[in-house]
């Protein structure tokens, strides 16, 4: 026994140490290449506007000062922007979550008899889009303009999540839904207490995929919102950045404490350090989720 676990665990060879040296260091500076643009826009925010528009500052602040910080965050239009967004992003997502597992449910079941069918439509609709114009005329049919609500409900499905989810579902043990089918659960009972805490890795790593899409959307508050009180962040700083690049009567003592640069670094912090924080969060089941609903058609 001594034997064989000595003989599993023998020492690589020379050259497989090489080899995994070189994959580690490739992963090193991957990650270095990854993280850069983050670090590079943090220094800039917190760097002078001269330091910033000479293009000098690259991983470290330069004449450190806040002043970029304190022009974009005494803004109310800001602070509007991120209740809208906060909203749009938790209801939406919590939305978003509900609804893929609904929809996935009866889609993982063989016996459904519309199953392919219904799976047929969603790969459809997830390969040919919608055209543009008639899928504004509709929503605004709805009275969803200058509403949070046309954002939400936008969003509510994404096709791929529903096949993920619904991967996902075919492999929870159809043992344990005719055990409780023999304890007299009904298929809503089933759905909410086998096959949902089942899924919290899943549901974990599509949270995160919704959450990011509400946070960071643009194109469809450009289309469908124009009332300034529902505007979310990112037509909020969108906004706030024109303004400042189409101010040309900044002085020249100005431009040296901020300048378009810095604003617009601090303004790309500030629009992703919510996601960063949550990351951490959800990252152990991030990974699993993602495999786990890959493995088996």
């Amino acid at each position: 026994m001594a034997v064989r676990s000595m003989h599993r665990f023998r020492i690589v060879s020379l050259s497989d140490r090489i080899l995994l040296s070189l994959f580690f260091l490739f992963l090193m500076l991957f990650s270095l290449l990854c993280l850069y643009p983050i670090f590079n826009m943090l220094a800039i925010s917190f760097s002078d506007g001269l330091s910033a528009d000479q293009g000098r500052v690259v991983l470290w602040p330069l004449h450190f000062n806040l002043d970029s910080w304190k022009q974009i965050l005494v803004s109310t239009p800001l602070w509007t922007g991120l209740r809208n967004t906060v909203f749009v992003t938790v209801v939406g997502t919590a939305l978003s979550l509900f609804f893929t597992a609904l929809f996935a449910y009866p889609l993982s079941k063989s016996d459904f008899p519309f199953a392919k069918i219904v799976m047929f439509i969603t790969i459809f609709c997830f390969i040919f889009r919608y055209p543009i114009i008639p899928y504004f005329i509709a929503l605004k049919s709805y009275g969803l303009m200058n509403t949070l609500w046309v954002l939400i409900f936008a969003h509510l499905l994404v096709e791929m999540n529903v096949i993920i989810m619904r991967t996902f579902f075919r492999q929870i043990p159809e043992e344990m839904e005719e055990a409780a089918i023999i304890d007299g659960a009904g298929q809503l009972r089933i759905f909410a207490i086998i096959y949902i805490p089942l899924s919290k890795a899943a549901m974990a790593s599509l949270g995160l995929f919704y959450a990011v899409t509400y946070w960071n959307l643009y194109l469809h508050p450009l289309l469908f919102i124009r009332k300034a009180s529902a505007q979310p962040l990112q037509i909020v700083l969108m906004n706030m950045l024109a303004s400042v690049e189409n101010e040309g009567g900044m002085s020249a003592m100005v431009r040296t404490v901020t300048s378009a640069s810095t604003l617009q670094a601090a303004m790309v912090i500030f629009a992703s350090l919510p996601v960063i924080i949550a990351y951490p969060f959800v990252q152990k089941y991030f990974a699993k989720g993602v495999m786990l609903g890959s493995l088996k058609g």
